[in-house]
């Protein structure tokens, strides 16, 4: 079985959408769980109608966090954005490609943000489209995120790899939308994305120090 995740803050008006094509799309045996981040809509009441399974954040969280992990069963673990940015029907490519990998990045075909690619260029991460929300994870990583507090997306990707997990990519659609991003104007999401990137770095020289306490070398992923 897989568990598919779905964060969303006030997403009344793609959330059905999003959940009807995950039906059409998924044959394989999956639970769905909508991360409601304190939405002030109807989100929740339409992904509970459609049979999801509510895990609600009274305050807003970033999307899956810490304990939500506790309620999955899966094997795997995909979160899927509320917004029609990410294509359910890429879902069976990351069931496919976690059988060999830990964590598992869509590979989009453009970057949302100009600093985006900046990073690319400059970071030696270990795959195409590090900063790509649509993620899967094996449930072997769940112990980490709780005991850590770790974010699914982005923050995840940072964690396993300090780790030393094997992190792979899936080609997916990605269609772009016209509405505006969760991430503010140009210039906010610009700066959001270089303030999370720092952010997670840190956390994850952190764990890897942790990680290679016992061992010969800790050195960062990351400089400074």
């Amino acid at each position: 079985m897989i568990t598919i995740v779905i964060p969303a803050r006030n997403e009344e008006e793609s959330i059905g959408e999003v959940i009807r094509n995950i039906k059409k799309y998924v044959k394989q045996k999956y639970e769905l769980f909508v991360i409601d981040d304190a939405s002030t809509d109807k989100t929740q009441e339409i992904a509970r109608k459609l049979g999801a399974k509510i895990i609600y954040h009274k305050m807003p969280q970033g999307g899956v966090v810490g304990d939500d992990f506790k309620k999955f069963k899966g094997d795997y673990i995909i979160s899927v954005d509320a917004d029609m940015e990410h294509h359910p029907k890429d879902i069976p490519k990351f069931v496919k490609a976690l059988k060999s990998c830990d964590l598992v990045i869509g590979e989009r075909n453009y970057r949302s943000r100009v600093m985006e690619r900046i990073l690319d260029f400059f970071c030696n991460f270990p795959v195409r489209d590090f900063l790509a929300g649509y993620v899967g994870v094996r449930r072997k990583w769940i112990p980490l995120f709780i005991r850590h507090n770790i974010r699914l997306v982005w923050e995840a990707h940072f964690a396993v790899w300090a780790a030393g997990g094997k992190i792979c990519n899936v080609k997916v659609l990605c269609p772009r939308t016209t509405r505006s991003s969760r991430f503010g104007g140009a210039l906010r999401g610009n700066i959001k994305t270089w303030l999370f990137f720092n952010r997670y770095r840190r956390h994850a020289n952190a764990i890897r120090a942790g990680a290679c306490h016992k061992t010969r070398s800790s050195k960062a992923l990351f400089p400074g």
